[in-house]
């Protein structure tokens, strides 16, 4: 009986061991197929990313191929055409440096045709676009001030009363007023006339020769009035000078004509229009312009009558070409116009500038003019009133002109030079 207990139990140890056998194997082989399934999943995947990369870099390809035959078939930048309107500026263009200074010394420096003028309290220079020095001298001015043409560079100390006449070469000649110069206008050549103050006596006019510096004629205003400008007849013909005269408080503007020998020719008296004016100047029919700060009067001296006028906020500038005669104006809105005087119609024009809404400087010739403000330049064809050129510039503008087909600009620093 205990043989037979023994055996069933031997048995019963057996079958045990069998299935824990079975069991170890099933439990690893769950384990090694979970393992496979997930190789195969991770190998799955792997394709499955080289498939995404592979279509990516095809899709890149293709987008820049795509964008290079796009960049090909496009059309070229349009130019804008020198006949648009003045809405429409010019590409800019790159400037030449022709001089640069020490010490911020540009406004001493003075655009003379294709030359400069160097004016300090104590020393003048004549000097061309190479810095190459024409002329010098050392002066002893305190308030120098400057007249220019194209042939003439008049030097004068608001203290003095010294005056000194440069020409292309050199020095033209010098005087010494009694008085104080308070202003000069020079003819087409031939002389020069410079307002003198005078404390003790009433204002004098010198007509100047430029030729040599001799005084030609001397005029002096008892009561007519103060002289505040002159102008020369093309022909020089005449003369007319422009005086503000205070009759019991009241403000009167003068216009008198002289000849070259002294006659009084004429005289207009202007007791309708109470207003100070400083400008005097001619059309092309010799019609006279007188201007102030706001106003502008048209006057047909054989006649004694004025024929137009003009108001406005403020007049920037007066330019009198050999072909017309107009001023840039800005408006109390700040609008701001180029104005031109209509002499078949006898009319003054506007012509808006959209594109400028500040005005700092004016130069310009018979055919363009140059306009400045806030660093930025237009030039402007004055036939068609088209815009040749708009541009920025990197510094402030002292000073500007046009020679030939350059424009010259004057900086603290340096002078540039456009060409247009």
């Amino acid at each position: 009986m205990k043989r037979d207990n023994r055996n069933r139990a031997v048995k019963y140890s057996n079958k045990v061991k069998r299935k824990n056998k079975v069991n170890s194997s099933d439990s690893q082989n769950s384990l090694l197929d979970s393992k496979i399934a997930r190789s195969k999943k991770n190998i799955q995947s792997n394709k499955n990313q080289k498939t995404s990369l592979i279509i990516i870099a095809l899709l890149i390809f293709i987008f820049f191929g795509l964008l290079v035959i796009i960049i090909i078939k496009m059309p070229e930048q349009p130019q804008v055409s020198q006949t648009d309107s003045l809405d429409e500026p010019l590409e800019t263009v790159d400037y030449h440096v022709l001089l640069t200074f020490n010490n911020n010394e540009g406004s001493n420096y003075h655009p003379f045709a294709d030359q400069f003028v160097y004016l300090s309290q104590n020393n003048i220079q004549l000097l061309n676009h190479k810095k190459e020095v024409i002329y010098s001298e050392n002066i002893d001015l305190i308030r120098p001030v400057n007249v220019q043409n194209d042939e003439y560079f008049l030097i004068a100390d608001r203290e003095s009363g010294q005056v000194i006449v440069l020409n292309h070469q050199g020095k033209q000649f010098s005087l010494s007023l009694d008085g104080v110069f308070a202003g000069a206008y020079f003819s087409e050549g031939d002389y020069v006339a410079i307002i003198e103050e005078n404390q003790n006596q009433p204002g004098f006019v010198h007509i100047i020769s430029l030729d040599a510096g001799h005084v030609h004629l001397t005029l002096q205003f008892f009561e007519s009035g103060y002289p505040l400008a002159i102008v020369f007849n093309d022909n020089l013909e005449y003369f007319d000078v422009l005086l503000s005269n205070t009759s019991s408080s009241t403000l009167q503007t003068l216009i008198n004509r002289y000849d070259l020998e002294g006659n009084q020719l004429g005289q207009i008296k202007l007791t309708e229009y109470p207003y100070l004016y400083a400008q005097i100047f001619y059309d092309q029919e010799d019609n006279i312009f007188i201007a102030g700060a706001s106003n502008i009067l048209v006057l047909d001296f054989s006649e004694n009558k004025v024929i137009e006028t003009y108001n406005t906020g403020r007049i920037i500038q007066i330019v009198n070409t050999n072909e017309i005669v107009f001023f840039a104006s800005n408006r109390i809105d700040d609008d701001i116009f180029l104005v031109e005087w209509s002499e078949t119609e006898e009319t003054f024009v506007e012509k808006k500038l959209e594109l400028l809404n500040q005005i700092d400087k004016i130069s310009y010739n018979d055919s363009v003019v140059a306009i400045s403000g806030n660093n930025r330049i237009q030039l402007i064809d004055l036939v068609d009133k088209k815009i040749l050129l708009d541009q920025y510039v990197d510094t402030d503008i002292l000073r500007m002109t046009i020679v030939d087909n350059s424009l010259i600009l004057i900086s603290e620093s340096d002078i540039k030079s456009i060409k247009f």
